[in-house]
């Protein structure tokens, strides 16, 4: 018979949505996080408590296309953020980021970004300071990036990128900087 040490108690939790949606995305559990995504009572604007990101940044960070698909067709894209940042901001640009070439795609085949050149360059600008190749080649074959840009402190995608050996013998090979 297994004894507990003096003073440890088992505590049962009830999930609460947060919770369940948090584990639902980690366990790639695609039919519970549909369910979970159109009810009304699971907040989308919540931080996992462990790793402090939000439900579409769990997602992207297990390039979990599929999950971000049925987080952007739910409709409640805009409750994801409560702050300043628009939706489409942390997704293209964390998914640029964290190098999730498949969620950036995704991403962008979902939404029109002809007019977002901004958005587009802060996507190059953190896959090129990340070293992520893979976005860096999608983004400049197949956007409008504006790959000469200077930030306003004068550096450049080169400047970005001068400790990823590889990212800069793309750039500079294929003449994009």
């Amino acid at each position: 018979m297994h004894k507990e040490p003096h003073g440890t108690h088992f505590i049962a939790l009830k999930m609460t949505s947060k919770g369940k949606i948090f584990s639902a995305v980690k366990e790639k559990e695609y039919p519970k996080n549909k369910e979970l995504l159109a009810s009304k009572s699971t907040d989308l604007g919540e931080v996992d408590e462990d790793s402090s990101e939000s439900v579409l940044q769990l997602a992207i960070d297990s390039d979990d296309v599929e999950t971000v698909r049925l987080i952007y067709e739910s409709g409640r894209i805009s409750d994801f953020f409560k702050d300043s940042m628009k939706s489409e901001e942390i997704g293209l640009t964390y998914s640029a980021m964290t190098g999730k070439v498949e969620c950036l795609k995704y991403i962008l085949s979902m939404e029109d970004h002809s007019e977002s050149g901004e958005l587009i360059f802060y996507a190059y600008f953190y896959a090129c300071l990340n070293g992520h190749l893979d976005c860096i080649k999608f983004l400049l074959n197949n956007t409008e990036v504006d790959k000469k840009r200077l930030q306003e402190d004068g550096s450049n995608a080169l400047f970005w990128s001068i400790e990823k050996e590889e990212v800069l013998e793309y750039l500079f090979n294929e003449q994009q900087i």
